[in-house]
């Protein structure tokens, strides 16, 4: 087994650099892996510089530049032009902990249930009542999405199946992103490219063919959180983002969940969830009331596209 490694960027030439130190320190042989970066911007500071610096270093680097925004479509051009079995969906200032990372990854997928696969992450910080092992990466009926994958109170086991993982570290099999038809780069045409909630149902489509994916304690990961770039920030101003989320975020529950839609309807526009927060919520954290009319919003115009419209996923 080969791995391919694939890093969506936009002018974080710093982040990319320290990311691709990281990987370059594996103990494995460079034919065993490759590296493909896909700059859809493309850049405008040293990013291409950096990356022409370490493919010359390195044969095994694969650059593609696109001017088509959109972290999902990033994900998906790096995936259909990968030439290995395994696909490691990696970010930009995502650093690997371990120097036998890409080893272990190999060795764990020759374990044949496995189809897809995430590590812990190494945080400072945990909150408890998120970080059961019942609790870590499910994804409950009414569509909150668990998303802390440390390691903490998670003794049990050496792996856990769960139900999604995050694109910042995120391992499957190339056969099975054929059988699920990859990602739905809707989530970016929706958004300008701000594609929430891609990566998440991405692995729904993994559970949908039966499937399973697995976090492991024998691998871990920092996401380092570097600053969104500056076309990204001016795309999603507060306002413009919230909607987006909400849009996003609904688009996901509705096309992939298996619930009752009025009461789902009612539960997210009453209460919510942390990141997609109902009135509750929005009056507890003292978000600005505005944002209110934009949930509004953008609940009704996803049940019109996926209710009224002929809804198909593009690539």
């Amino acid at each position: 087994m080969k791995i391919s490694i694939i890093i969506p960027t936009f002018n974080r030439a710093t982040d990319l650099e320290e990311t691709l130190l990281h990987i370059y320190k594996q103990k494995i042989s460079r034919d065993n892996f490759e590296v493909i970066i896909v700059d859809n911007g493309p850049s405008s500071d040293n990013t291409e510089k950096i990356v022409l610096t370490y493919k010359e270093k390195y044969r095994n680097i694969v650059y593609i530049k696109t001017s088509k925004p959109g972290v999902t479509y990033a994900r998906e051009l790096g995936s259909v032009n990968a030439n290995f079995n395994i696909h490691l969906q990696i970010d930009d200032d995502t650093s690997l902990v371990q120097e036998d990372t890409l080893s272990l990854l190999i060795s764990l997928f020759e374990n044949k249930e496995i189809s897809a696969l995430t590590g812990s992450e190494k945080v400072d910080w945990a909150i408890p009542e998120r970080s059961k092992v019942q609790g870590i990466g499910r994804i409950t009926n009414y569509g909150i999405v668990n998303t802390n994958f440390s390691d903490a109170k998670f003794e049990e086991a050496s792996k856990i199946e769960i139900d999604h993982a995050r694109s910042c570290f995120l391992a499957y099999r190339s056969s099975v992103f054929k059988k699920i038809n990859g990602f739905d780069c809707y989530y970016d045409d929706l958004t300008s490219g701000m594609g929430f909630r891609g990566e998440t149902d991405f692995c729904i489509k993994i559970k949908n063919i039966g499937a399973k994916i697995f976090l492991t304690k024998k691998i871990s990961y920092v996401h380092r959180g570097a600053m969104r770039p500056k076309r990204v920030i001016a795309r999603n101003d507060k306002f413009k983002r919230m909607y987006y989320v909400y849009l996003t975020h609904s688009l996901f529950v509705l096309k992939n969940l298996k619930l009752n839609k009025l009461k789902w309807f009612f539960f997210q526009l009453l209460i919510g969830t942390r990141k997609v927060p109902g009135a509750a919520l929005i009056i507890k954290k003292r978000h600005n009331p505005l944002i209110f009319f934009f949930l509004l919003f953008s609940i009704f115009r996803i049940l019109f596209i996926t209710k009224l419209l002929a809804y198909k996923e593009t690539k």
